[in-house]
């Protein structure tokens, strides 16, 4: 292990926790978010893997059904542990977000938004410089898809999908400090849907709400998978992907920030 990358992505990530967004007695940082997070991504990826494929194809919208069926189905045990290593690193760049941004409680005025909105940019311009795989900066690059004006994004990668709604509903079930209220299931599912409809749809809207709704009503805890973890160990099992591969496997497209 290189102890000079580690040091300096501990001293990173460490920073984010210092940097607590506080409600009341409730505490939401960027790690235990993206913990959170890569506990929903791989509950929802098993159960999309134990779908039929001819039902898995009939719940996915998008032109190319069949390349995200493929992904699915044909997931290796490389590309499973980069969808949890992109969850834990997705939101790094918020480091850059001035913390009266984060921590703003009320509703951020356009400018603020505007620089909310480029911390998924910054994430990915740390994790190049980190070394990490292109395909987990070009992924993380393009997390909330609704900020650039390509449209051919959805046709690029399914880890893109997937990371924006599992991210986007995992924050919705969290306390954040510009709610004065912890948000029921069903005003999550609502607003899930509403802010994916801003953007260009994500092809796993249906089944995706259909896996939440059964497992809410079964009362299990789909965010516990990864709670326990330290910042030391996500780092030890984030730095086999770090220096490994330099060669994406995103097609080449120009790409237009609204930003």
């Amino acid at each position: 292990m290189d102890k000079a990358v580690f040091d300096l992505l501990y001293e990173t990530y460490s920073s984010t926790i210092d940097d607590i967004i506080s409600s009341n007695d409730t505490k939401i940082d960027t790690f235990s978010h993206s913990l959170k997070l890569s506990s929903c991504m791989i509950e929802f990826i098993d159960y999309l893997r134990q779908m039929p494929v001819e039902i898995l194809e009939k719940k996915i919208s998008h032109k190319d059904v069949k390349l995200f069926v493929d992904y699915i189905k044909n997931l290796t045990l490389t590309q499973y542990d980069k969808l949890i290593v992109m969850c834990w690193w997705h939101d790094i760049g918020k480091i850059k977000i001035e913390k009266a941004i984060l921590a703003k409680p009320g509703k951020l005025t356009e400018e603020e938004y505007v620089e909310m909105s480029k911390h998924s940019v910054y994430s990915a311009d740390l994790l190049k410089k980190f070394g990490f795989d292109s395909d987990i900066i070009a992924t993380v690059f393009f997390h909330h898809p609704k900020n650039f004006s390509e449209k051919k994004i959805y046709a690029l990668l399914p880890e893109i999908s997937l990371l924006e709604i599992t991210d986007i509903y995992t924050a919705l079930r969290e306390p954040r400090i510009y709610r004065n209220r912890d948000l029921s299931f069903e005003e999550a599912v609502k607003l899930l849907n509403e802010e994916l409809a801003k953007g260009l749809g994500n092809p796993f809207i249906e089944v995706f709400s259909e896996f939440i709704t059964e497992k809410e009503n079964e009362g299990y805890d789909i965010f516990q998978k990864f709670k326990n973890l330290t910042v030391k160990d996500i780092i030890e099992k984030s730095m086999h992907y770090i220096h490994k591969n330099q060669v994406s496997s995103l097609p080449n497209i120009n790409v237009h920030t609204t930003l």
